[in-house]
């Protein structure tokens, strides 16, 4: 009983987490447009199981609009390549009465390959289209290229409850083993 009630929060080593302000065309400020990107220079892969990427934002109200608009995992061949928007799933939570955390994480059975990539762009905006100064935010890089963010964790909880799909070809599938007669 005991073991359940861990939840032992880790960041991977070998992972470098970099983001970058997508909005360099300006939209009268409506929407803050973020992209991360998680590079993994250890010497194995990173499940996504159970990772979560929280990206913190100046707000004090949930009513905000979010959409992931692109994801994309591959290795240095990219033989290994996963993308799609519905692999990500977004979800806010009030951290305390002027921080809101995005927070992503991932459909079960994907990795992060050894010498590999994740890339994420979302945009978040508030539901009426307000203005948003998104330089108030705690996570904000004033940068439109990727720069390294500290401030930006990729964790993980608990122990993997699937394990990482790494045949060529069935991503997202299920493939049965065998047939019973």
């Amino acid at each position: 009983m005991l073991s359940l009630l861990l939840l032992i929060t880790t960041s991977y080593s070998g992972l470098l987490v970099q983001t970058r302000n997508m909005d360099t065309t300006g939209d009268n400020n409506q929407w803050r447009k973020v992209g991360i990107l998680v590079s993994n220079s250890g010497p194995s892969d990173a499940s996504l199981d159970t990772a979560v990427i929280h990206y913190a934002m100046h707000e004090s109200t949930l009513s905000l609009n979010s959409a992931i608009w692109y994801f994309q995992i591959h290795d240095t061949t990219w033989k290994y390549n996963v993308q799609g928007v519905g692999l990500v799933v977004p979800t806010l939570s009030l951290v305390n009465d002027s921080t809101v955390n995005l927070n992503l994480s991932f459909k079960n059975g994907y990795k992060i390959p050894a010498n590999g990539a994740m890339e994420i762009q979302f945009g978040v905006s508030h539901t009426d289209y307000s203005i948003i100064d998104q330089t108030k935010d705690p996570d904000y890089i004033a940068s439109t290229v990727y720069m390294p963010n500290s401030s930006v964790p990729f964790q993980q909880t608990v122990a993997p409850q699937y394990s990482a799909r790494t045949t060529l070809g069935i991503y997202g599938t299920i493939v049965p083993c065998c047939t019973r007669k």
